[in-house]
């Protein structure tokens, strides 16, 4: 607590990984100095590795000092609690609303507080990637599937070759329980064997499969993805339920054997049947493997669907600057914005730099605003009466010209906008026709709820992909002026047009930037094109993953198949013999063989679409 008095040193507490790259990972960083944005703090802990707390990429925790904290304006604050016992989440939301009320009784402010408890323990993944790995979960199930009715195929031949040697143990004494146990032990050591081999693998490469994860799948993920107890645990249940599931029914139908002291050759009713069991364990895994290969079909004309989406602006010959003005230099947003405007002006100055715009959210990466409720000024019903996602950019008036975005009706943000006292807006399409649906947008209001200020609409632009081509965060876009304070929040992006490749004006615009500062820390230097790919990071890796699960699904199924085939070859082997003998020709064994695995294949195939 006394870290956060306002005459107290600057202190840090920072992650593993900064402890590691900047500090050697010595247990002498502890009371060392270390600068952050230009300011210098003494790092007082070290957190755990696995500590990823609130967001996965964070580096260092500060203490919240008097002044850090505005309250003549809006701004999002995440605090951290711990509720009482016995204290339902309802009755959480409530007091804490309760609270908000009395704040906004007490302490004045320009908007009103807005508090929304959000539970660890159930808010740790949005629910598309829920259902992404649910889709997932369903895609591994189907592969453990075949791989278990292949290894099941492979133990009915074993217990059928071993038809003799079961029988001599039953002549001997053994009872059918010990025969079913022996054979239930051998196939669960066989999982056994696969399990341990599974999990070596997965230990050696999570590190690799958390590598190409998109981010967003990680995003609220608090602790570090691997392999611990509960994994492991996992992957016992799952080896020892297989290799019984698997092992069971072979080993019951061997047992059978009990009784039957015959050295003889094994008899054709029991060859029979088991090649029919067999047969029905191929025709599952081919139905399998096709219901993957149509799923990895949908997903792979899903991303090429969105591939080919129209993001609504000219990506090409473009980069995206994404810069965090430090305020230890900069304290005031005055000084903020003239810093922010010299950076524009010197990129402007750049031979093959056609335009230069100063933004807050350029897509697909754009700012999301939670909605209470989106009134249309007049209309008798809002919007919507829940909470609505609405993509949004603040920009200058130069935006709409840099990145090549039409205006359909009205006209584009102009210097007026950004100093006016009414609210203006650039709305797109989709959310005109919403609030609108048979009148012209044009100089229209709306608001973003009951006690949100009126947004008048001077234009309406080409629809425009300001979250990525999904539009996971909704399909209405809003374009805000940025303020003439551009540059008074810490975080601004510059939107450069280049003439020829943007790749080659990076090194340049990175100089460009260092010239007006030195130490302006520069968080990324990208391509729209390059921006446009993360955005399809997601459906490009779980593309990847289905093709491979549907591809080795497949390879398992062909492979079951071969195995069904030439067992069956082996049993007829004398058969084909005296069929050839009596003047049967080649092509008819052939087809016989042949026919019996299309048939095979056939009924999979029916089955699976």
């Amino acid at each position: 607590a006394d870290d956060a008095r306002a005459d107290a040193p600057n202190v840090a507490v920072v992650t593993s990984e900064l402890w590691h790259r900047q500090l050697g990972g010595t247990r002498d960083a502890i009371g060392r100095p270390i600068v952050l944005d230009g300011r210098q703090y003494i790092v007082v802990g070290v957190m755990p590795d696995w500590f990823r707390f609130p967001f996965p990429n964070a580096s260092a925790w500060l203490p919240i000092k008097p002044g850090t904290l505005s309250t003549d304006e809006r701004q999002w604050v995440r605090a951290v609690g711990r509720i009482r016992d016995g204290l339902s989440p309802a009755a959480a939301q409530q007091r804490v609303q309760q609270i908000a009320k009395q704040l906004d009784a007490t302490t004045p402010r320009k908007a009103s507080w807005a508090v929304a408890l959000f539970f660890l323990d159930r808010k740790t993944l949005n629910d598309d990637v829920k259902r992404t790995l649910w889709v997932l979960a369903g895609a591994v199930l189907c592969l453990l599937g075949v791989a278990c009715a292949n290894a099941a195929s492979l133990l009915l031949v074993r217990a059928t070759a071993r038809h003799r040697e079961l029988a001599i143990r039953s002549a001997l004494g053994a009872t059918r329980g010990a025969l079913v146990r022996q054979l239930i032990a051998e196939s669960l050591l066989l999982a056994a064997l696969g399990g341990a081999l599974g999990v070596a693998i997965a230990y050696w490469s999570v590190d690799l499969l958390i590598a190409i994860v998109p981010k967003e799948m990680s995003y609220l993920t608090y602790s570090t993805i691997g392999i611990d107890t509960r994994v492991l645990a996992f992957a016992l249940l799952a080896t020892v339920t297989t290799g019984f599931l698997f092992g069971v029914g072979p080993a019951i139908r061997a047992s059978r054997a009990r009784g039957a002291f015959a050295v003889q050759d094994r008899s054709g009713t029991a060859t029979r049947a088991t090649s029919t069991i067999r047969g029905a364990l191929i025709v599952g895994e081919v139905a399998v493997s096709l219901v993957l290969l149509a799923g990895a079909a949908l997903f792979a004309r899903s991303f090429l669907q969105l591939n080919s989406v129209d993001p609504g602006f000219d990506a090409a010959h473009f980069l995206t600057v994404r810069l965090n003005v430090p305020a230890s230099r900069y304290p005031t947003p005055e000084q903020r914005a003239q810093v922010t405007a010299e950076y524009r002006d010197r990129l402007r100055q750049l031979a093959g730099v056609r335009s230069v715009s100063i933004a807050v959210g350029l897509p697909p990466r754009s700012g999301v605003q939670l909605a209470d409720r989106v009134e249309a000024e007049g209309a008798a019903a809002p919007l919507s009466r829940d909470m609505t996602m609405l993509p949004f950019v603040q920009a200058d008036s130069a935006l709409f010209s840099t990145l090549g975005i039409r205006i359909i009706r009205g006209r584009p943000l102009s210097e007026e906008d950004r100093g006016a006292p009414d609210k203006r807006a650039v709305v797109d399409p989709d959310l005109a026709r919403a609030l609108w649906p048979n009148a012209d947008a044009i100089g229209r209001r709306f608001r973003l709820g009951p006690e949100e200020p009126w947004i008048t609409v001077v234009g309406v632009s080409a629809e425009v992909k300001l979250d990525g081509p999904d539009e996971s965060a909704g399909k209405f876009g809003v374009f805000y002026p940025l303020p003439r304070r551009a540059g008074a929040a810490p975080y601004v992006e510059l939107a450069v047009r280049t003439a020829g490749d943007p790749r080659r004006a990076v090194d340049a615009v990175k100089r460009a930037i260092w010239s007006v500062d030195a130490q302006q820390p520069i968080a990324s230097v990208s391509t729209e094109q390059e921006a446009l790919g993360e955005a399809l990071a997601k459906p490009r890796f779980l593309l990847a993953l289905m093709a491979i699960f549907a591809g080795t699904t497949l390879v398992l199924a062909v492979i079951g198949l071969y195995g069904v085939l030439a067992h069956a070859v082996a049993q007829r082997t004398r058969e084909f013999g005296i069929r050839m003998a009596l003047g049967a020709q080649t092509s008819t064994i052939l087809r016989s063989v042949l026919g019996y695995g299309g048939a095979l294949a056939t009924l999979g195939i029916a089955f699976g679409l």
